[in-house]
């Protein structure tokens, strides 16, 4: 089952209409399209082209060539999301990059485990080498005390000349 469901398709506004040329060819105004004094208004407005010399109160321009027959204007930027076939796509690439990232992490948790293993072969390889190395280490020390108290023992049986006689 997918992750994400694919989304609907809603249509959230109606089309913006384009202007006529009798409201394009005023001079000293220019029309926008569904945006009034605070964003938003019921049709077209036709606010005054900025010049020293216009004085048109806030309410002359809003109430000015409204058209009631015109469908409510486009909200700011409720249509600047995705397609819907850019969205599959993220979604899709997502999912890729997931899956490819699960692979991943399991290749490695693989080298780790492989790696912990050959460590744990080498350490028991080592404790056997230090056993037989410390049991010819005590043979040899045995050896060399063996080999002390049988000189020692010879030492008794010899005479030595010595230079301190009295003659």
């Amino acid at each position: 089952p997918p992750l994400f469901p694919k989304p609907t398709n809603v249509a959230f506004a109606a089309p913006i209409h384009l202007l006529n040329n009798a409201q394009l060819g005023n001079p000293g105004r220019s029309v926008v399209p569904g945006v009034g004094m605070f964003g938003l208004s019921a049709a077209n407005v036709v606010a005054p082209v900025d010049s020293p010399g216009s004085k048109m109160s806030p309410d002359a321009i809003t109430k000015h060539n409204v058209d009631p027959s015109l469908p409510s204007p486009v909200p700011y930027g409720i249509n600047r999301g995705r397609k819907c076939g850019a969205v599959e796509k993220v979604v899709e690439r997502r999912q890729r990059r997931m899956i490819k990232n699960r692979e991943s992490a399991a290749r490695s948790r693989a080298r780790k485990q492989a790696y912990t293993v050959e460590l744990e072969a080498e350490v028991a390889k080592l404790k056997e080498v230090n056993v037989e190395l410390q049991r010819k280490q005590a043979e040899f020390q045995e050896m060399q005390k063996n080999k002390e108290d049988l000189l020692r023992t010879n030492k008794i049986k010899f005479l030595r000349r010595t230079l301190t006689g009295p003659w």
